[in-house]
């Protein structure tokens, strides 16, 4: 069972203070809260297990230790505060498991996760061996940090080397608007300029409009998602990146998802030009596919074709002006609807590129208007 302060002081100073790591992950001064608590488990938090919640949920011990959860608006989630640790509890006796958890209540009488710490099995078993043996730092640790409205506004992951050493530590920032709703959550020092995973946009009131994720460590969207009034996610747009043969980021055409099979090609504007593709002497075609029919069955419907030709010898797609438009117009009309069989069963989805003002309206964080994104 849980251990509170009135029982569990001594063990707290005790194991806690011995442990210099976890005892700075504390949300407070260890001597400026009277309402913690400590508990020490018999199951680890690092490997795949899945955990009973209070609610009765199931809950994976695997995902991240801090999410964020959408739907009328963006709350951060702390899956560790909603186990059941009464059934992983260790013996009453114990003063270490393999995981120890420390929680604080803040002013407005909320239990917020403080610190969790974690020991090798060896550690756990020899030092309850040794019930005067001081606690060794812990093997991995993850620290909690608050703001005075008790927000959690960060996170930090601590490990050690095979020998010992400790690892660089691995932080996460969250920030908040000046309404107080969740804003950015980043990677790295709040202190510093973390690089922004994803940003939350809502409005005065503090419904979610849209949730903006970037590049891993730069600074432009990669993908926008539009919510509705309920919060969930009524339309995608990406705008994805990629490294040259050189390295450099590439930065692809901006675009609305749909739902396809097959992969895409984002059409550039009326003047697109066909890529380079590997095609030997096959008959392509471009379709628009009618009444739910198949892509093979539009290339023999002349109807339904738009373009068609002979690659040649090695991805030769010869276009028109005329055919090129004719695809760019079927793209806004049915998008979703134009195929492209390019080789033996290799077809391609064909959408229009959105207009760079379009996706930079889009992506805009600073954009609070509900019909930033173009709607389809």
């Amino acid at each position: 069972m849980p251990r509170t302060d009135s029982t569990l002081r001594l063990l707290a100073l005790a194991a806690l203070s011995a442990a210099p790591g976890l005892a700075c992950a504390l949300c407070q001064p260890l001597a400026a809260s009277a309402q913690r608590e400590t508990l020490v488990a018999d199951v680890r938090v690092d490997e795949t297990n899945t955990l009973l919640g209070v609610d009765g949920t199931r809950i994976r011990s695997w995902l991240p230790q801090v999410s964020v959860e959408t739907g009328a608006r963006a709350v951060p989630f702390i899956w560790a505060e909603h186990v059941d640790w009464r059934v992983y509890a260790a013996p009453p006796d114990a003063r270490i498991g393999v995981t120890l958890l420390r929680f604080e209540r803040g002013a407005g009488g909320g239990r917020h996760l403080c610190g969790i710490a974690q020991y090798s099995p060896a550690v756990v078993s020899e030092l309850r061996a040794s019930p005067d043996a001081a606690l060794p730092p812990p093997d991995a640790e993850t620290r909690f940090y608050y703001d005075d409205a008790d927000r959690l506004t960060g996170y930090a992951l601590r490990s050690r080397a095979w020998n010992g050493r400790p690892n660089p530590d691995v932080r996460h920032c969250l920030r908040y608007d000046e309404h107080g709703w969740l804003s950015e959550l980043g990677a790295g020092d709040c202190g510093g300029t973390p690089a922004p995973q994803v940003r939350y946009v809502h409005d005065a009131g503090g419904r979610l409009l849209r949730t903006i994720t970037y590049g891993l460590g730069r600074e432009q969207a990669i993908e926008v998602v539009v919510h509705d009034s309920l919060g969930k996610p009524a339309q995608r747009y990406q705008r994805l990146q990629r490294e040259d043969a050189d390295g450099r980021p590439v930065t692809a055409l901006p675009y609305r998802i749909v739902p396809t099979d097959h992969p895409v090609l984002v059409l550039s504007g009326p003047d697109w030009k066909a890529p380079s593709l590997d095609s030997y002497h096959y008959d392509w075609a471009i379709v628009q596919p009618k009444g739910g029919s198949g892509v093979y069955d539009a290339k023999r419907d002349p109807s339904s074709v738009l373009a068609k030709g002979n690659s040649g010898n090695g991805g030769q797609f010869a276009l028109s002006v005329a055919q090129r438009k004719r695809v760019w117009d079927a793209a806004g009309r049915a998008p979703g609807g134009v195929q492209w069989l390019w080789a033996p069963g290799q077809i391609l989805t064909l959408l229009r590129a959105m207009p760079d003002p379009a996706w930079a309206a889009c992506a805009d964080p600073a954009n609070r208007a509900a019909s930033a994104c173009p709607v389809p």
